[in-house]
């Protein structure tokens, strides 16, 4: 699993060190106040997020479609 373009997917490993940081989450304590929030390595301050049956990397505030864009 790794997210590009701000979408998480299935992919095979590349070999490749943007591949590593595109596949790297970290547990932090949950945005909401309780569980747990997935915080992408490489995208600090965007969380994994659920949208219309996908899963996107987006900003950790607010509700809806506020998806964003993932920096090289």
């Amino acid at each position: 699993m790794r997210h590009a373009d701000s979408r998480v997917r299935s992919a095979p490993d590349d070999g490749t060190a943007l591949f590593r940081q595109d596949a790297t989450f970290c547990a932090r304590p949950g945005v909401g106040g309780t569980g747990i929030t997935f915080e992408p390595i490489n995208v600090p301050g965007s969380y994994l997020r659920h949208y219309a049956s996908q899963v996107y990397v987006a900003s950790g505030s607010g509700g809806g479609d506020h998806r964003r864009r993932a920096q090289p």
